[in-house]
């Protein structure tokens, strides 16, 4: 046998680039003749990412992260979560298919024993009326909204209690109570000078605190005790500490209460915080072994070769791990969404692992050697391999300006590890490449048939297209069944976690409490609480709104304060004390149980009373009044949230046109909650489907103009993309797959996966029939290996990556399917043709 033959004495080698060819060449050498040293900087690589993840990985499981952050209900929510001290609270659900007979007696065994748990701070599950420490509640609690009065409204009063009204009061409040009037006895025993009742008005006027606050469903089924936890590290691990203590505390009064005792579930911030932490590391752990395991299968498959096989699976481990240290130092924390980047990404690199092997054994059956094996197959597929990371970054780089945290992350995690993948599998792999020669490998078998067919009778394949793409267009266009959205909150959230089941049971039985409409506002200053009053009052004027709970009463304002503190102290309270004992007397009343108000004057006249400037300076940790305020204004004050009920039917149309006369009150108000979220997010995603995707599909189409400097070449790949397309949108409709709203950024992305198949074949093409044909194969591998790579996605919890990798899936076989059909019999045809 004699010498193998040099590559350029190949006709299809013949127009080598130098500069590629002097790459590649030095590669190769350095492959074959110093392999450890290249194994070394692999080596060094992966050791210095392992040690970036070990000391930075973090996972941010905020679901808010994934939406886009320029909407008003979602920055609202966002706003909300971020001020209001509901994040340390936790609700437990007591819950029975049917009504029970004794459902207090197990309200009041679960509610003492959770008092004694120490990392609770605060519940609320009892009635403020049957406690004995009610009227000391009651008084710590109107004191400062007292004080918060208007100081005319106060002077007022004052005034009042230096005048015979007082007496007069006094005698009707017990002229009432001889005719047995429970409430005036009350008043008589807990406020008669009227100083409880005078600081509530407002708060009863302009607030319906019970609405928000009911804990028996309407069909009495399900019993709510909500908790404040002392949990001050909202962090994941904090989290998952807590609901280790949570879980143990539940599990315990399980067993305590019987198996005729409730169901007891538990969500809050902190349960889904560890449960999502907890799912994210299963779905990274899962879709990225089901992902690597189908395209490793997919290689034997192609070439049974083990070695070569071995080195994939390392390479694009590597790249996942290179690509993962380097988003935990650009971004601190990874979000739901972008731990399916793995997935995709070795779905996506393993296409150049096969390319590069499919041409380097051609080149062994050939008779060459394995350095000018490896030149040949790095230096002929470089330029395709970089061309192909380039498109499918730009796909993927363009979710940087969805607006979405979440998909940003992504779209840079697979862009950059896509580009980590070419360099590695261009310099890596053929460390795994040689062995025994094996022509098995380089057989392209149907593949090189259905080439060799493209070439002579071009006109089968596409026939077959017209007919399959002309139906599917005609299927897209029709107006039948129009693509599906799913609208609900819950296709956004995880849907296998306890802390969303047992959300989804607080949504269905105490619907106002747990899907309410928010108004949210910063900085809430007199004149814009009078401004979102009168709006308010004009909404439901016009019958959009039916119910208004406005928080005013509760901003401290520390002018009011200060001015009301010098009035009380200036007023003869004493006296007037004095005035109320013989009005007592008169009365037959015993002034003895004037005591209360005269422990609650002795307050008023305190010097000190008012000098605190928060809610926390004037009330007590354990206040069950804090259940109020922690979901009305934020601790510093400078937060509140007012609860609104919409008309019963209220059209999307009509939540948006609240929106608009909401957020034109002023500044940063906000109108949100889930519901009104997902409306809003309706526009936002019908704009992205377009705008988002026209502008990858323009830097697509540009990109493909460079790279072929052929218009025929460009309008053949073009016309496969548009087929693809519509054979996607088709799909869509006959299966009648929901999209939920974040999804659709899954269209761009298959725009810049599925474009690489055409440009891998058509840069093949110019090359020769030989190359077309192994090219054929590798494309038809590839596709099949990012389809198990999306594929994957399906085994993850969260709905939005799920979601999505259902329709990357589809998109990109399609775009296989019009690449095979489309792509290869134009060009293949062409080439064959004689050339003058």
């Amino acid at each position: 046998m004699g010498r193998p033959n040099k590559p350029d004495a190949d006709p299809e080698n013949a127009d080598y680039h130098p500069a590629i060819r002097l790459a590649a060449g030095w590669l190769a050498r350095w492959t074959v003749r110093r392999p450890l040293l290249v194994a070394l900087a692999l080596l060094l690589l992966g050791g210095a990412s392992t040690a970036i993840l070990l000391l930075r990985t973090n996972f941010d499981p905020d679901i808010l992260n994934l939406l886009p952050h320029d909407l008003a209900a979602v920055e609202g929510l966002r706003v909300y979560q971020d001020s209001f001290a509901q994040n340390r609270e936790l609700a437990f659900a007591l819950t029975w298919e049917e009504p029970p007979a004794n459902a207090d007696e197990y309200r009041q065994q679960f509610a003492d024993a959770l008092k004694r748990e120490p990392w609770v701070l605060r519940l609320m599950g009892e009635d403020l009326a049957e406690n004995p420490e009610a009227p000391k509640f009651v008084q710590e609690f109107a004191l400062p909204l007292l004080l918060n009065l208007p100081p005319d409204t106060l002077k007022q009063k004052i005034a009042e209690w230096q005048t015979p009204a007082l007496e007069s009061r006094i005698a009707a409040l017990a002229a009432e109570a001889k005719k047995g009037s429970f409430r005036a006895r009350l008043e008589l025993e807990n406020d008669p000078l009227g100083i409880v009742g005078t600081s509530m008005a407002p708060l009863w006027e302009k607030m319906s605190p019970e609405q928000s606050l009911d804990l028996v469903s309407a069909d009495e089924t399900t019993i709510l005790i909500p908790a404040i936890t002392r949990q001050e590290d909202l962090s994941p691990t904090a989290s998952q500490k807590l609901m280790e203590k949570v879980h143990a505390f539940v599990v315990s009064m399980r067993e305590e209460m019987g198996p005729e005792g409730p169901t007891i579930m538990v969500t809050g911030r902190a349960a889904y915080v560890d449960e999502i932490s907890t799912s994210m590391n299963r779905d990274l752990a899962l879709t990225s072994l089901m992902s690597l395991l189908g395209v490793t299968a997919i290689f034997w498959l192609g070439f049974r070769r083990m070695m070569p096989l071995l080195g994939i699976a390392l390479l694009l481990s590597l790249s996942a791990l290179v690509a993962t240290a380097g988003g935990a130092v650009i971004f601190h924390q990874l979000n739901v969404i972008a731990i399916g980047f793995c997935s995709i990404l070795f779905g996506i690199g393993d296409d150049f692992s096969l390319l590069i092997c499919q041409r380097f054994y051609r080149e062994q059956a050939l008779g060459r050697s394995r350095e000018e094996s490896i030149a040949i197959a790095v230096g002929r597929n470089a330029a395709a391999i970089l061309w192909v990371a380039a498109t499918t970054g730009i796909g993927f780089l363009a979710l940087c300006f969805s607006g979405s945290k979440g998909f940003g992350q992504l779209g840079a995690l697979v862009a950059g590890g896509v580009a980590l993948c070419a360099i590695l599998m261009l310099g890596g792999l053929p460390l795994f490449l040689g062995g025994k020669r094996q022509a098995s490998s380089a057989r392209t078998g149907p593949a090189g048939a259905y080439a060799l067919l493209s070439a002579r009778k071009p006109w089968r394949p596409l026939v077959v297209a017209a007919v399959l793409f002309g139906t599917t267009a005609l299927i897209a266009v029709i107006p039948w069944r129009a693509l599906k959205f799913d609208l609900s909150p819950g296709s956004l959230e995880p849907t296998d976690i306890p802390a969303a089941h047992a959300l989804g049971l607080m949504r269905e039985k105490f619907p106002d409490s747990f899907e309410p409409l928010l108004l949210v506002m910063k900085d809430p200053t007199p004149e814009r609480l009078q401004a979102v009053e009168k709006t308010l009052a004009e909404l439901k004027a016009e019958g959009l709104l039916t119910q208004t709970s406005v928080p005013s009463p509760l901003v401290l304002r520390q002018t009011d304060l200060t001015e009301n503190r010098k009035a009380l102290e200036a007023a003869d309270l004493p006296q007037i004390l004095q005035r109320a004992e013989d009005a007592f007397r008169a009365n037959g009343l015993n002034p003895a149980s004037l005591t209360p108000q005269k422990e609650l004057l002795n307050k008023l006249h305190s010097p000190t009373l008012g000098s605190g400037q928060t809610w926390a300076e004037l009330l007590p940790e354990e206040s069950p009044w804090w259940f109020l305020l922690d979901r009305v204004i934020s601790p510093d004050g400078n937060v509140i949230a007012a609860s609104l009920q919409a008309k019963k039917g209220i059209a999307p149309e009509e939540r948006l046109l609240l929106e608009n006369r909401i957020s034109a009150i002023q500044p940063e108000t906000y109108l949100t909650g889930w519901s009104q979220m997902i409306v809003s997010l309706v526009p936002w995603a019908y704009r992205e489907l377009m705008l988002f995707g026209s502008a990858v599909l323009g830097l697509i189409t540009i990109a493909l103009f460079v790279v072929y400097r052929d218009v025929r070449q460009w309008l053949i790949h073009l016309l496969s993309l548009a087929a693809a397309a519509g054979a996607i949108a088709a799909t869509l409709k006959m299966l009648n797959m929901p999209i939920n709203l974040l999804n659709v950024l899954a269209f761009p992305l298959i725009l810049g996966v599925g474009v690489d198949y055409g440009t891998h074949l058509i840069l093949a093409a110019r090359e020769g029939s030989k190359t077309l044909a192994g090219t054929v194969k590798a494309v038809a591998l590839s596709g099949l290996t990012t389809m198990s790579g999306f594929g994957a996605l399906l085994f993850a919890s969260n709905p939005a990556l799920s979601g999505m990798g259902v329709i990357c899936a589809v998109g990109v076989a399609w775009c296989l399917i019009s690449s095979l059909l489309v792509v290869v019999p134009l060009t293949a045809g062409r080439q064959a043709r004689p050339r003058p």
